[in-house]
């Protein structure tokens, strides 16, 4: 994979130059699968409702929503920049979400090809590792590294984003043994991406989607978020305290922030998926609130938030 990947000229790119700054409060919302969606009534209903940010998966262990020499393009527009001219339109800020190992919506074919080149990770009996819907990369692969790093370089390059997330930065909890090789990796990786950050857009914030409880996270996870806060590797978390019930959730946030020990914001991530009402989505960004995190993230933006949450929720 080559160092440097070509960029388009996107006449809108900002100069060098602060980002804007995280809003008082972070009123944010992941999207997972950005294609085909009506951009201009995405922004218009989340503003209507109160939203400030978005997390957009930009690509992923093996597919870009977005034109790209690295990775097989699965999205039939650009998504990212109709994605990201609504926002502007609106006054929301968008980051640019990746999702590292995993191979979230990667082409059959394109999963097979990494497979005969040993390039995925692989169970005890020999097939291929699934943990979700698709495959994972394995992190020691040092072309694996090179074309996540290629990847997100390009999209840093062509798209005006106001910040970058990294997510499944780990190992799937069926991995086998973790050891502090593929600990340190992980962590080698964050470390690598902040500096390539600096490089091109210095300016601009770089957040984790982290599991929830650190002790699963780094010992059957290799994720070690509370080392990447307090080395300064990360601007911010945002953990996935994904519960039904909000006493759980305000648990969790308690002790990741008690873990922190304040050298990043924390943002609390809320499991709308999980929730039948507006009502109860209500309830855990009370607990947020309550344990003053300067925030929240709602997973996720779907048709079925969209019926079911959406239409009840005011900030």
């Amino acid at each position: 994979m080559p160092d440097s990947v070509p960029a388009r000229t996107v006449p809108s790119m900002p100069p060098p130059g602060p980002a804007r700054p995280v809003v008082a409060e972070m009123r944010g919302i992941w999207i997972s699968d950005p294609r085909n969606l009506n951009w201009p009534r995405v922004m218009e209903e989340l503003r209507g409702a109160g939203f400030n940010t978005l997390f957009v998966n930009f690509n992923t262990g093996g597919a870009a929503f977005h034109p790209s020499v690295v990775l097989p393009n699965i999205a039939t527009r650009d998504e990212m920049r109709l994605c990201l001219d609504a926002a502007r339109g609106a006054g929301i800020q968008v980051h640019a979400k990746f999702i590292v190992w995993y191979m979230f919506r990667s082409p059959p074919a394109y999963q097979k090809r990494l497979a005969r080149e040993k390039r995925l990770l692989f169970a005890p009996n020999g097939g291929v590792l699934v943990q979700g819907e698709a495959p994972w990369l394995n992190p020691m692969h040092k072309i694996n590294r090179e074309e996540r790093m290629a990847a997100i370089r390009e999209a840093l390059l062509n798209y005006a984003v106001d910040g970058v997330q990294l997510d499944y930065i780990r190992y799937p909890d069926n991995a086998g043994r973790i050891t502090s090789g593929r600990i340190d990796l992980n962590t080698r990786f964050v470390a690598d991406v902040r500096a390539e950050m600096k490089r091109i857009r210095p300016h601009l914030p770089l957040s984790v989607s982290n599991f929830y409880d650190y002790g699963r996270a780094r010992n059957e996870m290799g994720q070690d978020w509370v080392t990447w806060a307090h080395r300064g590797y990360v601007d911010f978390l945002c953990p996935m305290n994904y519960s039904r019930d909000p006493a759980l959730v305000e648990k969790w946030l308690l002790d990741q922030q008690r873990l922190v020990k304040g050298r990043v914001p924390i943002y609390c991530g809320l499991g709308a998926y999980m929730l039948a009402s507006p009502q109860q989505l209500s309830s855990q960004i009370t607990v947020a609130r309550r344990a003053k995190a300067p925030g929240f993230v709602v997973f996720a933006y779907n048709e079925q938030f969209r019926q079911q949450i959406l239409p009840g929720i005011r900030f």
